[in-house]
Parts: C-alpha cells; structure tokens; sequence
C-alpha cells in the first residue's frame, strides 16, 4: 500500500509555509523593476548623478535597500543597488572611509567592499551571470582575498553551471575549509550519495560560520523529518532537502533535484511549487511559469499556487493574468490577505486604475485588525493626487494623527495637504518636521521640494528633489522618475 497521500500532506503542510513565508518576503519589495534612466541626451551634465552630497548617508541607505532587495528574492534589483555601493565606495579616500560606520559592513577598517563584492559573486552566480561572476572573482582576488575562498566561490559558480565534477575538484584541494566542505556536501547530495552527507553533516555541525551552520542545520533538519517515515521514497527525501537548501539560498542546487524529481514523478504538486519558486529566484520566468502550471493543474484551487502564478505573469508582464490569479488567490483564501491586496492595489495604480486602487487600501482599512500607516499614506496619496478628495484625505488624516501621533509619515501627508490647499506656513512646518525625524523619507523631500518650488527657493528645491531621487532609486521608482524630472526641469531653468 503506496504512503505517499499521507506523506505529501505532511509535506503539504511544511511546503505551505515556505511558500507564504517566500510570498511575504517576495512582496515586501514587489516585482522587479528596470532601473531609470534619467537621461537627457545632449544635457549629460544635468543628470542627477551619484555623487552623493553625504557619503555616508548615501552608502547606508544603498546598503540597506540592496540587503532588503536580496533578501526579497528581487535580485536584479539587488544587483543594481550593490554595483552603486561599490562605485560610491571605490571614489573615497581613506579618510572619507574611515568616517563611514555600518553596523554590518566593516567599512571603517576597509573591509566593507569585500563583503559588498560577495554578494555581488552571489546574485551574479544566482542569475546565471558568469561574466559578472568572473570579474568580481579577479576584484576579490586583487584585494588579496585568499586563494582557498577564490577556490570555494569558483567551485560554486561551476555548481551554478551543471559541472559537478569539477567543482568537485576545486572544492577537494582544501577540504577541510569550512567553504569548500559545503561545497562538498553539496556534491554529495547532488550525487545522491546520502551516506556521506550525513557524516558531513555531523562534523560541518562544530562550524563556527553562521551562514554554513544554519544551511546545515537545514539540511540536518529534512533528513530527519524524513526519518519520520519509514516508507518514505527518494523523491520525498530529495524534495525535503531541495525545500531546505532554497530556504537557505541554494536554489541552483534544489532546481538540479527538483528537476529530477518531477521526471520521475510528474503528479507531485509541491515539488513543482518549490521548484517555481526557485526558479523565479533564479529568473526563469518561463520556467518558472511551467512549474506553477503544472502545479495549478494538480491542485487548481490551492490559494498559495494561485498567487505565485499571479506574480510569474506579473514579471512576465502580462498583467492582466497576473490580476487573473492574484483575484483567485483573494477570493481562496490566499492566508496573507492584505498583502494580497496591497499587491492587487500597486497594480491597479500602475496601470491607472486609481479608483481600484483605493479601493483595496479601503477594504484593508475597514478589514484588517492591524494597519500599518503606509496603507493610509498610499490611500491618501490616491486621493489627492488622483481622486480630487482632499477633503476626504483631511478626515483620514484627522484620524491617523489620533492613532499613530504626529510621526514623519504622518506629518508629511499633513504638510503635503497643507500645501496642496495653499497653507506654505503650515506645509513648510510639518514638512521640515518630517524630514528632521527621519531624513530617509523619500516622499517627504519630494513634498519638501514642491514646497520649495512654489515659493521660488530653486536651489533648495533642487537639493531636496535630488535627495528624494536617492532615496526612492530602486524603491519607488515612479517617486524617483518624478523627482528626476522635477529635478532636470529646475536646473535646466
């Protein structure tokens, strides 16, 4: 009598997770967007360009957008942002450097463009971009990173590559580091010789890597739920251990097994999820695509499919099967409903439907126990620059300062509205507010600048028009192409 209902619900229950884990995490920062290019053909030297005014305000927020980039999944844009670090980086002094503190990237002792350009080596090998990953491979090697790690990162671009045997061979010549080691665990699995991933796993469990020792424990942590089952097939096993190597960023390695797996067994939904999943991580659009219909054809009611189907078409942009499935996934029951809906509204704008758009944040509002500010911000923002509702904007902003009090997001859409009603004394005084409690604040420095404009100080809103491009650049980009068109209109005054 075949185990596998019994264990693929088990499975089922585990894959769910991760998928609304991967979900959440894949729309903190949205679809992947093409950066802009602020470009005025025969005015070059009226670009905004990246020479930051503060250098270590600049490197700072750079870093902290590509990390949450990264993080996302979203790594072209990841890419971009990183590539930014390093150049803003490469043209400071030593002193300058000196100066900059990150609680993440030792820039102080000028080791911060070695971490940087690690994870450049990581999204480049992650989208195939053997090039790129070569270049940064020399770079690393110039700033006298040891031979062994140049080694082991070598060893994972041939992973990334389908040539096993001779990342092997790299990985071999110094085994026992702790890189090359999980390089060879991950041979190993790759070979399905799984006798020696687990005495591998024991030893690479003394690591003091925090990264190698949580992707064991990963590891460690499918095998033994594989254990649980005593007639378990390989399929199952190899679908438990690609689920934990993409969790922990080895979604090159999980593709190979998955790969594997839906050839043997085509009706195996969730090992078609996660393979979608890695493939979008992968940029595989089509591919990804494939995967997720395959599931939805297995199971073409579960919410979670549903919604990643949504998010391929939106990458592939065909939007208007990407609202298909996204509504489904709504209408199913997709766990994470507001999220949901945030997504379904951003799409609604983008295409000009501002009145769908508000819509959603309404029902969010009216819905959800918990909102966060920037759902009302969005929702204010509609009605004063699309919906001609100021006056319904003013009660909302009545009733957010009663609930979250007079923060800089708040106190922006106070001054925006004061402005946009004539009140420059009170739009100047909340404005400026905004930007001292929190000079990250994109749209706050575009308002500021609005405000600037219309009483005539050009220069200050240059700067500030500036200042909101920087920090909307791979954010928000319609908020930076505004702020670089108001910005190049200005200077070409």
């Amino acid at each position: 009598m075949s185990v596998k209902p019994f264990f693929s619900y088990a499975l089922a229950a585990v894959s769910c997770i991760l998928i609304i884990i991967a979900a959440y995490a894949m729309w903190n920062t949205g679809r992947i967007q093409e950066f802009i290019n602020i470009d005025t053909a025969n005015n070059s030297d009226k670009l905004i360009s990246d020479n930051f005014d503060d250098n270590e305000f600049s490197i700072n927020v750079l870093v902290k957008k590509a990390d949450a980039a990264l993080s996302a999944g979203e790594l072209t844009s990841a890419l971009e942002l990183y590539q930014q670090v390093l150049t803003l980086y490469s043209k400071l002094s030593p002193e300058e450097i000196g100066g900059i503190s990150n609680e993440i990237y030792d820039f102080e002792n000028q080791g911060g463009d070695i971490l940087i350009m690690r994870k450049l080596f990581e999204i480049a090998v992650l989208i195939g971009d053997q090039e790129r990953a070569e270049s940064i491979l020399g770079l690393l090697s110039f700033r006298g990173v040891s031979e062994q790690v140049i080694d082991a990162l070598r060893g994972f671009m041939l992973i990334r590559n389908g040539e096993i045997d001779s990342a092997k061979s790299f990985f071999e010549k110094n085994s026992t580091f702790t890189e090359n080691a999980y390089g060879l665990l991950l041979v190993d699995i790759l070979n399905r010789e799984h006798e020696s991933v687990q005495n591998s796993l024991e030893l690479l469990l003394a690591s003091k890597d925090p990264f190698v020792l949580h992707a064991v424990k990963s590891v460690k942590g499918a095998y033994d739920e594989f254990d649980l089952f005593e007639e378990g097939k390989d399929v199952h096993l190899e679908t438990l251990i690609a689920r934990s190597l993409a969790s922990v960023g080895q979604c090159p390695v999980s593709e190979m097994l998955l790969s594997d797996v839906v050839s043997k067994e085509s009706d195996y939904r969730d090992a078609w999820i996660i393979l979608g999943y890695c493939r979008l991580i992968l940029q595989d659009d089509d591919g990804a695509l494939f995967a997720f219909s395959n599931a939805y054809d297995l199971d073409p009611e579960k919410s979670e499919i549903q919604y990643f189907l949504g998010l391929t078409y939106e990458k592939l942009e065909d939007i208007d099967e990407a609202e298909r499935f996204l509504g489904y996934a709504l209408k199913n029951g997709f766990p994470k409903q507001k999220h949901l809906m945030e997504k379904l509204a951003v799409m609604s704008e983008n295409k000009g439907d501002f009145a769908s758009a508000a819509i959603y944040y309404q029902s969010i509002i009216e819905n959800e126990e918990e909102v966060e500010v920037n759902v009302y911000v969005n929702l204010i923002s509609l009605l004063v620059e699309h919906l001609d509702g100021l006056l319904e904007a003013k009660e909302i902003l009545d009733d957010i300062r009663d609930e979250f009090g007079d923060i800089p997001e708040v106190l922006d859409m106070v001054g925006w509205v004061a402005l946009e009603e004539g009140d420059v004394d009170n739009a100047a005084i909340f404005l400026n507010a905004s930007v001292n409690q929190n000079p990250n604040l994109s749209s706050a420095w575009y308002h500021k600048a609005m405000l600037e404009e219309r009483i005539g100080e050009f220069s200050k809103a240059i700067s500030s028009y500036k200042k909101s491009y920087n920090l909307s650049i791979g954010v928000d980009n319609i908020l930076a192409k505004k702020s670089a068109d108001r910005h190049n209109s200005l200077i070409q005054r």
